[in-house]
């Protein structure tokens, strides 16, 4: 018995709940966090039945949010998300790619345009950066847009680039609203 809580314990401290099938997102994302809760996704998902995943991220870098999102997408189990305190940023589009969507009431989740760190390099270094840069905004616009118009057909592409040329905070019951999750959870 003692050999089972050990590797219970071990497991949880990387973040995987086996009891409860449940995986965990709760640090601001990079390759480091993206490669442990990947991991942790694919043990999980070598067994059947539902994959639950935490979600509470300030964000963090693209890459590494898109790995992670593309192996949410990949797995062969439904996977449901539940966000509490924030999905900020990258942890905004990440929750997307789950197949049922749940926020706590007092949860919200951050959209803006990805950010590009201080550079300094060659012009054409810059501008090739840049150009990543905007693909990147557009499949985000993309992404939500199709998500949106779901719920609301007529949310037009500029109405949505307005509404986060700044941080944009949405609060559960907006989230809802939007089609960007799908309950509520302790409304």
């Amino acid at each position: 018995m003692a050999g089972q809580n050990d590797l219970l314990e071990s497991l949880m401290s990387h973040g995987i709940d086996m009891r409860s099938r449940t995986v965990y997102l709760d640090d601001d994302i990079d390759s480091r966090v993206a490669r442990k809760f990947i991991r942790g996704l694919r043990f999980l998902d070598k067994t059947d039945g539902k994959i639950t995943m935490i979600l509470n991220t300030g964000g963090g870098d693209v890459s590494s949010g898109f790995a992670i999102y593309g192996a949410i997408k990949n797995c062969r189990n439904e996977v449901h998300v539940e966000v509490f305190g924030c999905a900020s940023s990258m942890g905004s589009i990440i929750m997307q790619a789950a197949d049922k969507r749940f926020m706590d009431s007092t949860a919200k989740i951050m959209i803006h345009y990805g950010e590009i760190g201080m550079v300094s390099d060659h012009c054409k270094n810059v501008e090739k950066t840049l150009e990543e840069n905007k693909r990147e905004n557009e499949w985000m616009e993309n992404l939500f847009i199709k998500i949106i118009k779901m719920k609301r057909p007529k949310f037009t592409k500029k109405r949505f680039k307005e509404e986060i040329l700044f941080d944009r905070y949405i609060n559960a019951n907006e989230a809802l609203k939007l089609g960007l999750v799908d309950e509520i959870l302790n409304p």
